[in-house]
């Protein structure tokens, strides 16, 4: 093997080393992140499923509920109900973590099935944190 080639080998896993050791961190973090976003995520749509939308709504952010009060969020998960049944279950369809900035804004995007017993909806919400605290900061029907 020629002598060029192998220095150049050698300075580019050089390079991919100095890489993945300044990157880690942002893995770790990002890692960590995802976790706790999943742990709020799983929380809220048990409470949902069991019936406990205090509980559901104790998850969900101050934006959230500034611009939806504790009464609309029940009667709305009321009227789901109503017209689709009771909700039996809530399946993530897809989790998407994400950090930007500095400080670190992060941000999480999931996709989740609700099953009724007459009908199944999607819908996508958004999570973010407050402070230390992951919490759901939006949702829609797709």
């Amino acid at each position: 093997m020629k002598r060029g080639y192998k220095i150049g080998l050698w300075i580019v896993g050089a390079v991919w080393v100095i890489a993945m050791i300044a990157l880690l961190p942002r893995f770790i973090s990002l890692h960590e992140e995802t976790r706790s976003a999943k742990r709020v995520f799983n929380e809220y749509r048990a409470a949902l499923v069991r019936q406990d939308l205090d509980g559901a709504y104790q998850l969900c952010g101050t934006d959230f509920q500034k611009a939806m009060p504790h009464d609309e969020f029940v009667e709305l998960q009321q009227n789901l109900q109503n017209q689709y049944g009771k909700l039996k279950s809530v399946s993530q369809k897809a989790f998407e973590v994400r950090g930007s900035g500095d400080p670190m804004y992060w941000r999480a995007v999931v996709d989740g099935d609700f099953v009724y017993e007459r009908k199944t909806l999607r819908f996508e919400f958004v999570l973010h944190k407050e402070g230390e605290r992951w919490v759901v900061f939006g949702a829609e029907q797709l």
